[in-house]
């Protein structure tokens, strides 16, 4: 049973400006607010200073890359000073180093290893399983952001069903919330107060599929005149997308944002979000954009299918039919009332079912629960 306020110690790979990084920085302020003592360590020194000063707890990184020894030294030097009730891993990255650390620490934390997205399932490697079913035993639980997820790590590692939980990512509906006039937003962007604009959230990568949207977005074009294209985000893709634009003529449409680490002014200004990626878990950016009141279109991928099954939206495309896509956006794009109820709609889905206080009050139970301590308030307000 622990005493005092609770010690939690949570464990990623990398602090960039994913959304693992982005749900944990968004916990760990919550958290805070309710008692917990936390740190929040990166295995490697891949850390963006725009998302480590939205951290409200001290983040802890290496000065350079470190292999797996390496790395569980750290690790476990880390968690014998702060002496944490629990660790809580992200991503399959950090499991060994969090179950190395639990095994060595002082005293025996709880370990809770969260997996955002399906990554690591796809890696088919022998090895990866057989570490799996070693660790799986030190770890007391397991949480996935979709039910798809939890089914897909149960079976290929093995995992104790009873042991894994569902929590899907949430959002602040506070600060994620329709813009009564974007004009000034749009302003802000260089964006003319008249343009359709259609957008995007996400790093540019494969995985996320980027090159369909800016060839769906040509076709598009070619039927609104006034169309513009707004991508937020960056990675190893930006130069060859820039580069595509200006082979399929739209390059003047498409205005390349980098990352931000507020992206709510720029989904706020869209009309249209578009989710392109082949593989998502829980789309934390189409929640927000759906929270934004904006209609969303995403390619079918598992954590938007599930998402749809739930809830009716978003709309859903073939991530590989460009033509299926720009149809869609053609379509919503005559319709403004049907924009408009899908907007509204959207708003509702998250409110009833992804809000941001659902998501902190399912892990601060799971946490709670597993430590053995008692939340105060609760037990303040039961007497």
């Amino acid at each position: 049973m622990c005493s005092g306020r609770p010690r939690v110690m949570h464990v990623l790979s990398s602090f960039t400006t994913g959304g693992a990084e982005m749900n944990t920085t968004r916990l760990v302020a919550a958290l805070r607010e309710r008692g917990f003592e936390q740190i929040v360590v990166s295995l490697t020194p891949e850390v963006h200073a725009n998302v480590e000063s939205l951290l409200a707890v001290p983040l802890l990184y290496p000065d350079r890359s470190r292999r797996l020894l390496g790395s569980v030294a750290y690790l476990t030097g880390i968690a014998r000073e702060f002496s944490p009730d629990l660790i809580h891993g992200r991503a399959y990255r950090s499991w060994p180093e969090c179950s190395a650390a639990k095994l060595f620490a002082r005293r025996r934390p709880k370990l809770i290893q969260s997996f955002h997205g399906a990554t690591s399932l796809d890696i088919e490697r022998r090895r990866r399983k057989i570490m799996a079913f070693c660790m799986r035993d030190l770890t007391d639980a397991f949480i996935t952001v979709s039910h798809d997820l939890a089914r897909r790590v149960v079976e290929q590692w093995r995992l104790p069903p009873d042991r894994v939980e569902v929590i899907a990512n949430g959002v602040d509906l506070n600060r994620f919330n329709p813009a009564a006039d974007n004009r000034a937003l749009r302003a802000a962007l260089g964006i003319s107060c008249d343009a359709f604009v259609i957008g995007s959230v996400g790093s540019l990568r494969e995985v996320k599929n980027p090159r369909f949207l800016i060839r769906a977005f040509a076709e598009f074009s070619r039927h609104a005149g006034n169309a513009c294209l707004l991508i937020v985000g960056d990675g190893p893709l930006r130069s060859e997308l820039e580069a595509l634009g200006r082979e399929l003529g739209v390059s003047p449409r498409i205005l390349f944002c980098g990352r931000q680490s507020n992206v709510r002014d720029h989904i706020a200004a869209m009309d249209l979000f578009v989710q392109p990626s082949f593989k998502e878990g829980s789309p934390t950016a189409v929640l927000e954009a759906l929270a934004c009141g904006v209609p969303v279109i995403a390619a079918r991928s598992s954590g938007c299918r599930e998402l749809q099954e739930r809830t009716g939206l978003p709309l859903l495309v073939d991530g590989q039919d460009d033509t299926a896509l720009a149809e869609q956006l053609i379509d919503l794009h005559a319709d403004a009332p049907r924009r408009a109820a899908l907007g509204q709609r959207g708003r509702q889905v998250v409110a009833e079912s992804f809000s941001f206080e659902r998501m902190i009050n399912a892990y601060e139970r799971t946490y709670r629960a597993l430590i053995g301590v008692e939340n105060p308030l609760a037990v303040g307000a039961a007497e």
